[in-house]
């Protein structure tokens, strides 16, 4: 059978690969459920983390409609989560220690390092993914998940793997206030939560935040890299945040109280994050008219 052949004038008009990518990429986002209060929300900069608005959702039932996920931004997330693999699984899998889950029969290889062979059905141990560790804090009644647990020098050490692009990482000279506010405040919560059990030290002193390039990177004549045959060049960025140099949190600790103490006694925390109901933070919350009428 002889193939027909269009003219470029023809294709023009037709729906080519980028309407493909952008019709699957460009997804409904549903909001995330109320039922467990995350770490991750409560030290959030763009949106600041409301708990009357929470107890509001828990009172009168979640009303939030699915956002719009648009293409560039899913595609931003997902780079991001790939990087955070390529760290984790790949680059570094024999210094990530925790749940290694068998990619063939799903069997998970509970609190150790990557293994050489899945136990289950014998498959080759390079076809096993990190289970990202989560942590309960009973105190503050908030869960947290950590990136990796660097298994090195027989200490555990929380790390957090972020992706930034190529001209902010060029200027980055410390930790993004949000990122370190958000890395203390996990530090603080491992010390008192029920997670994995793990039968060897962890360092809560101080946890890593480890930034990827989205890029080649730019020169970096680090100290570490003596003894190493490389290039002075690096599209990591490497910065230890200190548990006990934690400061501001004292709000973040107060709003998770407050969701705490609703779920216990079923009082409205009283309105403190949003000054009228033109704000900007207001004009964002689903329950903004209830919380302006109701005295509390």
């Amino acid at each position: 059978m002889k193939a027909k052949f269009k003219k470029a004038s023809e294709l023009k008009s037709e729906q080519g690969l980028k309407f493909l990518l952008h019709k699957e990429l460009a997804v409904s986002d549903p909001p995330r459920s109320i039922e467990t209060l995350h770490a991750s929300e409560l030290t959030r900069e763009d949106i600041e983390f409301c708990p009357r608005e929470r107890a509001f959702l828990l009172r009168d039932g979640d009303n939030r409609k699915d956002g719009r996920l648009g293409t560039s931004l899913n595609v931003t997330f997902q780079v991001g989560r790939f990087y955070e693999e390529q760290v984790r699984d790949k680059w570094l899998r024999k210094y990530a220690l925790g749940n290694w889950q068998c990619l063939n029969c799903l069997y998970v290889h509970e609190y150790q390092t990557v293994p050489d062979t899945c136990d289950n059905c014998l498959m080759d141990g390079f076809m096993c993914s990190y289970q990202e560790p989560r942590a309960h804090s009973p105190e503050y009644d908030c869960s947290c998940g950590i990136d990796m647990l660097l298994w090195k020098d027989d200490v555990l050490t929380p790390v957090e793997i972020k992706t930034i692009d190529k001209d902010q990482f060029r200027d980055l000279k410390a930790p993004l206030s949000e990122h370190r506010k958000r890395t203390q405040f996990y530090l603080d919560l491992l010390s008192h939560s029920t997670w994995m059990d793990f039968d060897v030290k962890i360092n809560l002193d101080y946890g890593i935040l480890l930034y990827c390039c989205k890029g080649f990177g730019f020169k970096d004549d680090f100290e570490g890299r003596q003894g190493v045959s490389d290039a002075n060049f690096s599209p990591f960025k490497e910065y230890r945040v200190k548990r006990g140099d934690a400061k501001g949190l004292e709000s973040v600790y107060k709003k998770a109280l407050a969701v705490k103490e609703f779920r216990k006694s079923g009082k409205i925390p009283k309105r403190e994050v949003c000054p009228t109901i033109t704000c900007k933070r207001a004009k964002r919350c689903t329950y903004r008219e209830t919380c302006f009428s109701e005295k509390s």
